[in-house]
């Protein structure tokens, strides 16, 4: 997607989100598991941080606070564009579709407990809205969070020390008003007939439950920087067309010490991080202000060549006090970079004329009851002007990023940056769903890879828990050929289709997962010369988690009775009212009264497209068999009940 390409806008704010922890913990699904202690609350070592988190996402007080013009200029001021509010549908900004009805908020929802860590965004309406009230809205795709890693150096608690980001594209996007005097936003439509691209880089959010009254710091709010840019052909929505720029390579690791590996049940991927930023604390302070890659775009035409770089996840924060821990969103260094280009014939890094950085001057205060920080308001992002030389050298070079002359962030010597269209599928076995596709985009040097065999290589594993059941173990890798995978060379475009078949008749199950019926597999994807592409993790022993380039929940066939009852029904509703208890207490679902007073809704819900924010389950982790048996039943008795 080309949310660096131009016109590009720029915005930032607050975001929230209130996941429910329960479901995080595989155990949780027992019915035996114990929730609640003697005074009727719920154990936070159990339920985790959030037990009655109901999935919810939503933008709050984002604003437009600059832009890039059609001609690479900067533009912070003098179009009314600039200030312009950013919005989703939440409880103060309840939003409308065209025809005047009502747009549900959007809902986080993990694939699966033992893979948190490609929380997806189902339902995401946002709109961009001028002083005069034009401008345009659109349903962004599904966005599934890529690139979480550290971004708080020292302590801090759960996701505020985590930095991750969603793309996606607008699709069908509706322009509302006189749109006319704002150059940007005519401009911008006028590139954007294929839809438009978003970038998300959310990070700062408060997970600590005591924070739930505290102004400036409230429970479950978190800072968002933002960009919106117009889509191009051959582009996935959530494949950024360009390069990878990461931290040059460092001496392997210890492991963590014998203690550090004691976790309680399972640690889930979201709070892995936690970890990984514990490691990198230190008493001096860390050598390079960059904890994570980023990304660049070139683009060519009659004016010449402009380099396009995202820094919005790269940096680590700087720390303003460190016990207790506090951030306020300012990139730990701010200023002395440098763009470059690496000459492989020469071995050294040649600067960029126009490639100054510095950020001393994008910092604007947010102040503000739910979270008080520092936005940014380039979002990160810089634009710069190449010289016919540099766009001929950075054709075959590796880019660069100099922090006071010394390499921070660096191009693979390859060249390649290759990314997935989707990072996680649902299958089922005995079901409709027992093959998915996958398109994967390969690049070299940014322009696509020419391959005449597959460009990817691919590893299988699947998630099995220890037998007999350790409830302090966590699930391991092992090696498995349940899923086919078929790999296409690429097209013109380097994208090419990843098959996976399902070629099992069903799998014996863990116990943990036998309330599930399914287990997780994790698809490693490597380019030709064995890196791991896209943000793949491998399997982290002391952590519990492992972000495959692919992640498949394969669920085991599943039979349902010829006449379901209200016992078949009770035993899947009265699970997810144990495991989601913030949805019960608006809607009982266990009840069978409750139920029966409110068929027609629920079938309602159950029967929409599964990217509505309406959709139930909220989790979409029902396994869709269970869903047509439950919708049958539900169609049953609306016809007795007439």
């Amino acid at each position: 997607m080309s949310y660096l390409d131009l016109p590009r806008i720029h915005f930032g704010g607050l975001f929230f989100t209130g996941p429910n922890t329960i479901n995080n913990i595989t155990p949780n699904y027992e019915a035996s598991t114990k929730l609640e202690g003697p005074n009727n609350q719920y154990i936070p070592q159990v339920a985790g941080w959030n037990a009655l988190g109901v999935a919810q996402w939503w933008l709050e007080e984002c604003t437009v606070l600059s832009a890039v013009g059609p001609d690479g200029a900067a533009v912070t001021g003098g179009d009314p564009l600039i200030g312009g509010t950013v919005q989703s549908p939440s409880p103060s900004t309840p939003l409308q579709d065209g025809s005047g009805a009502a747009l549900g908020i959007a809902k986080m929802v993990d694939l699966d407990p033992d893979q948190q860590g490609r929380s997806a965004l189902f339902g995401v309406n946002l709109f961009v809205t001028l002083p005069n009230g034009a401008g345009f809205w659109g349903a962004l795709s599904v966005a599934e969070l890529r690139q979480l890693n550290a971004r708080v150096p020292v302590g801090g608690t759960g996701s505020w020390s985590a930095v991750g980001t969603w793309m996606g594209v607008l699709q069908n996007v509706t322009w509302t008003g006189d749109i006319s005097s704002s150059p940007l936003l005519v401009a911008l439509k006028a590139a954007s007939g294929l839809g438009i691209s978003v970038r998300f880089t959310a990070d700062l959010h408060q997970n600590n439950p005591k924070n739930l009254l505290t102004p400036g710091d409230l429970f479950c709010y978190g800072r968002m920087m933002g960009s919106f840019g117009p889509t191009q052909a051959n582009e996935l929505a959530q494949v950024l067309p360009g390069r990878q720029l990461a931290m040059p390579p460092a001496p392997p690791a210890a492991p963590p010490a014998a203690n550090a590996a004691v976790i309680l049940r399972k640690t889930p991927a979201r709070e892995a991080v936690v970890a990984k930023a514990a490691a990198m604390a230190a008493p001096a302070p860390a050598p390079s202000p960059m904890a994570n890659p980023g990304f660049a775009l070139t683009r060519t035409d009659h004016s010449g060549t402009l380099l396009h770089v995202d820094l919005s996840a790269a940096f680590l924060l700087a720390l303003q006090s460190s016990n207790p821990p506090a951030a306020n969103g300012t990139f730990q260094a701010s200023s002395g970079f440098q763009a470059a280009i690496y000459v492989t014939a020469t071995q050294k890094y040649q600067p960029i004329a126009a490639g100054a950085i510095d950020f001393s001057q994008q910092y604007v205060s947010l102040p503000s009851q739910s979270k008080s920080c520092v936005l940014v308001k380039n979002a990160g992002m810089v634009t710069m002007p190449l010289t016919a030389a540099e766009a001929t050298l950075a054709k075959t070079n590796p880019l660069a990023l100099l922090w006071n002359g010394t390499p921070v962030l660096v191009e693979p010597a390859t060249g390649i940056w290759a990314d997935v269209s989707v990072s996680s599928v649902r299958m089922e076995i005995g079901g409709a769903a027992t093959t998915s596709q996958v398109q994967v985009q390969v690049l070299q040097f940014g322009a696509p890879f020419v391959s005449t065999g597959p460009p990817v290589t691919a590893k299988l594993d699947v998630l099995d828990w220890v037998a007999p059941y350790d409830p302090n173990s966590n699930p391991q890798p092992v090696a498995s050929t349940d899923l086919g995978i078929a790999i296409t060379p690429p097209n013109a475009a380097g994208i090419a289709t990843v098959t996976l078949t399902l070629n099992t008749a069903g799998n014996t199950l863990p116990p943990p997962r036998e309330p599930l019926n399914s287990l997780a597999y994790f698809v490693y994807l490597s380019d030709l010369f064995g890196n791991p592409i896209s943000d793949t993790v491998l399997f982290n022993k002391y952590a519990g988690t492992g972000d495959g380039t692919i992640s498949a929940l394969v669920w085991n066939s599943y039979t349902p009775p010829a006449q379901p009852g209200w016992g078949d029904i009770a035993a899947v509703f009265g699970a997810y009212a144990r495991l989601y208890p913030g949805m019960k207490s608006r809607l009982d679902i266990s009840d069978q009264a409750t139920v029966a007073g409110f068929l027609g809704d629920i079938y309602e819900h159950m029967s929409a497209n599964v990217n509505d924010p309406a959709y139930m389950p909220v989790t979409r982790d029902l396994q869709p068999a269970k869903v047509q048996m439950i919708l049958s039943w539900l169609k049953q008795q609306m016809g007795s009940a007439s």
